[in-house]
C-alpha cells in the first residue's frame, strides 16, 4: 500500500490544522463519575467505561466529536433515577456504544433518558434502554440506533419532535407501558426504521401525527396493543414497504384526519380488526393509502376497510412456515410467490425472519420460547476463493468527477486477496464497464455453495432512485451517466438479487462508495451523485446467514479519499485490519470504524450489515 511521508493535514476552507491527539479517559480509573470524564473530554477523545453501575443524572455534552464506549450493554449501566434527566446532547459527532441506560428509583418517571437537542447528533451502536419517560427522545437533532433494544418506556420508546430525524436499523422496540414504540410528530420531524421489530406496546406500534413522517423496510410490527401504525393529521405520511404487520390488537394501518400511507410488498395479515382503514370512529373517510403488490389475509373484521384493493394485491393465506414462531418464509406452494413487485416475495426477507423478537448475542436461543435455532450446515468439500475487485478513477462522462486513488484500492484489495488464495478478478476504469460488471456478477450468482466470494467496488455511488421509485441507489460504472442512470449504472437492487440468489454460504460485499450527493473537501471526498430520490440507499441492501457487508459511510456522508495513504479511508483501514491478522466480522468492522473516525474527525462513519446470529462471520 502507497504512503506518502507527508502529513496531508485536514483542510477546511483553505485554513490548515494540526491533527489532534485523541485521549483515552477512564471511569472509573482516572475519573471517578461519567459526568467528570464527559466535562473534561475534549473533540475526538474516548470515554471508557468500565463494568459497574453508574449514575449520570444530569449529564449534558457539550463537546462535538466524544465517543462513550462501555463493556457491554449487560456490564456497564449507566442508570438516571426517573425524576432527573439522563444524557442531553447538545453536541455533534457523539457516540455511544456497548452499555445499558435504564430508570431506577421511583414508579412514574419524569424524563427521557437521552435527548438529542437542537442541533445534537448522536450514534447509538449495541444499546439498550430500559424505562424512562420516553426512552429516547430527539428534538430537532438527529439520531442513529443500530443493533440496540429500546424496551418498557413509560410513554414511547423513541419520540422524535421539533424537526428531528431518526434512523434506527437492526434493532428491536419492545414494550412501551403508555404510548408506542416510536412516535413521530410536528412537520419536518421524521425517521427510518429498517430490518427491525416493533412488538408489544401498549398503543400502536408506529404512530405519525402533526405532520410527521416514517418509512418502514423489511420491518416486523406486531402484537402491539392499539393498531401497527397508526398516522393521523394533515400531512402525516407513511412510507411502509417489504414488511409484517401482524397480530396487532386493533388495525394493521390505519390513517385519518388526511394523513396518507404507501403500502408496498407489505404482508398485514391477523390483526384484531381491519388490517387497512382510512376512516375516523365516526365513519367518515379522511384518510388516503396506495396499496400494491401486498398480501392482506385473516383480519378479524376484514381485510379493508372502505377501500378497494387492486388487482396487484393478494387476498389468500400467504402460507408462512412457521407464523406462530414469527418465521415469515413462504411454502413452496404460497399464493405469494412471485406476486410482489419484480417477482419478489411480498413483504418477506429472503430467508424468512426466524428470530423476530431477539436481537443478535441478546439470548440463548435454547431457551428462549418462539425462537427457531437453526442447525450448522452439513460439511462441504472446501471450495473456490472467488472474487470481484473494481476501481473507477478515470469516468468517461463529463458529468461524473473523476476520482484520484480508486485503482490504488482496487489494487491494493486484489494484491491482499491473491496472497491468501483468491482467484481475483480486477477490473479498473476502461474495463469497469456496467455489461462487464454484469457478466462477472452473474458468474458469481451461480458459484457451487462451497465456493466463498468476495465483491470489492471503489469508485461514485448515486442516491437517485430506480425506476420504480425505491430509494436504493446505483454503483457507477466507467460509463455512467448523471442523466441517465438507470441505463448506464448498475441499481444496488441488482446487487441485492446476487446476494439473494447466489447458493454460496460465504460472500462479503464491500463498498468504498459515497451515496450522499455530498461535494468533494480537500480531503478529496468519494463525491455521490446527486439526483432527486430518497436516502434509503445502502441501508436496503439484507444480508442473511454467511453474507457480511461493510459499507464505508452512512447514506448521508461523503466517503473520503486520503492523500497521506494514496487509498480510501476505508479501504487503507480495511487492509490495514487484514494484514493486522483480523479476519472476524465484528473485529475487522471495529478497527475500520475506530480508523476512519479518527482520520476524518468523524465526518465519515463506516457501516455494517450482517447476521451476528450465526456465530463467526469471516469476511476473507
Amino acid at each position: 500500500m502507497k504512503r506518502i511521508a507527508q502529513f496531508y493535514g485536514l483542510i477546511v476552507a483553505l485554513a490548515v490544522t494540526s491533527p489532534v491527539i485523541a485521549e483515552l479517559r477512564n471511569v472509573p480509573g482516572q475519573y471517578a463519575t461519567v459526568a467528570a470524564a464527559v466535562e473534561a473530554a475534549q473533540p475526538g477523545d474516548v470515554v471508557e467505561i468500565a463494568a459497574g453501575d453508574y449514575d449520570i443524572s444530569n449529564v449534558r455534552i457539550t463537546q462535538d466529536r466524544i465517543t462513550i464506549q462501555g463493556a457491554g450493554r449487560s456490564s456497564t449501566i449507566l442508570w438516571v433515577p426517573s425524576d432527573q434527566t439522563g444524557f442531553l446532547v447538545l453536541a455533534s459527532g457523539i457516540i455511544v456504544r456497548d452499555l445499558r441506560f435504564e430508570s431506577r428509583n421511583t414508579t412514574e418517571a419524569k424524563y427521557g433518558l437521552v435527548t438529542v437537542y437542537a442541533s445534537g447528533e448522536l450514534e447509538l451502536s449495541r444499546i439498550e434502554t430500559v424505562g424512562g419517560r420516553n426512552g429516547l427522545h430527539v428534538s430537532g437533532g438527529s439520531l442513529w440506533v443500530t443493533s440496540s433494544r429500546l424496551s418498557a418506556s413509560q410513554k414511547s420508546n423513541i419520540i422524535v419532535t421539533d424537526g428531528g430525524k431518526a434512523w434506527v436499523e437492526r434493532s428491536e422496540l419492545a414494550e412501551s407501558t403508555e404510548s408506542a414504540g416510536i412516535d413521530i410528530w410536528m412537520s419536518g420531524s421524521s425517521a427510518q426504521v429498517t430490518d427491525s421489530v416493533i412488538h408489544n406496546h401498549n398503543q400502536s406500534g408506529v404512530s405519525l401525527s402533526e405532520g410527521g413522517s416514517a418509512r418502514i423496510f423489511q420491518t416486523t410490527i406486531a402484537n402491539n396493543g392499539y393498531h401497527g401504525a397508526s398516522v393521523q393529521e394533515e400531512n402525516s405520511r407513511l412510507d411502509i414497504e417489504s414488511s409484517i404487520v401482524t397480530g396487532n390488537r386493533h388495525v394493521g394501518i390505519w390513517t385519518f384526519t388526511g394523513a396518507h400511507a404507501t403500502v408496498t410488498n407489505t404482508a398485514i395479515t391477523a390483526n384484531g380488526s381491519w388490517g387497512i382503514s382510512r376512516t375516523e370512529n365516526s365513519g367518515d373517510i379522511t384518510g388516503t393509502m396506495d396499496v400494491n403488490h401486498s398480501l392482506l389475509w385473516d383480519n378479524r373484521r376484514g381485510d379493508t376497510e372502505d377501500f378497494i384493493l387492486s388487482s396487484s394485491n393478494v387476498q389468500a393465506d400467504p402460507k408462512f412456515l412457521a407464523p406462530d414462531n414469527y418465521i415469515f418464509a413462504l411454502l413452496p406452494d404460497s399464493p405469494a410467490k412471485g406476486a410482489g413487485r419484480d417477482g419478489k416475495d411480498i413483504g418477506l426477507y429472503p430467508e424468512g425472519y426466524a428470530t423476530a423478537f431477539v436481537l443478535p448475542q441478546q439470548v440463548d436461543q435454547a431457551k428462549t420460547p418462539g425462537v427457531v435455532r437453526r442447525q450448522p450446515a452439513p460439511s462441504r468439500p472446501r471450495g473456490r476463493k472467488l472474487a470481484l475487485v473494481i476501481g473507477i478513477e478515470q469516468y468517461s462522462v463529463a458529468n461524473i468527477p473523476k476520482l484520484k486513488y480508486a485503482r490504488d484500492d482496487a489494487d491494493d484489495v486484489a494484491r491482499f486477496l491473491t496472497s491468501k488464495g483468491y482467484s481475483v478478478t480486477k477490473l479498473v476504469d476502461a474495463t469497469a464497464t456496467l455489461p462487464r460488471i454484469r457478466t462477472e456478477l452473474t458468474k458469481l450468482a451461480n458459484a457451487p455453495p462451497q465456493d466463498q466470494i468476495v465483491f470489492f467496488f471503489s469508485g461514485h455511488g448515486s442516491d437517485e432512485s430506480d425506476p420504480l421509485g425505491r430509494g436504493r441507489g446505483y454503483l457507477l460504472p466507467v460509463g455512467a451517466d448523471a442523466d441517465q442512470l438507470p441505463a448506464t449504472a448498475l441499481p444496488l437492487a441488482e446487487l441485492q438479487a446476487v446476494v439473494d440468489n447466489t447458493s454460496v454460504e460465504r460472500m462479503a460485499v464491500l463498498l468504498d462508495a459515497c451515496f450522499s450527493g455530498g461535494q468533494k473537501s480537500v480531503r478529496t471526498g468519494r463525491q455521490g451523485i446527486k439526483t432527486p430520490g430518497e436516502k434509503d440507499l445502502t441501508g436496503g441492501l439484507v444480508f442473511g446467514p454467511g453474507k457480511v457487508s461493510l459499507f464505508s459511510s452512512r447514506d448521508n456522508e461523503p466517503s473520503y479519499e486520503a492523500a497521506e495513504y494514496e487509498n480510501g479511508y476505508f479501504t487503507y483501514h480495511l487492509i490495514k485490519a487484514w494484514e493486522e491478522g483480523y479476519q472476524e466480522a465484528d473485529a475487522v468492522y471495529q478497527k475500520i470504524f475506530e480508523g476512519v473516525t479518527q482520520d476524518t474527525d468523524n465526518a465519515q462513519h463506516p457501516r455494517r450489515d450482517y447476521d451476528r446470529t450465526e456465530g463467526v462471520t469471516a469476511v476473507y
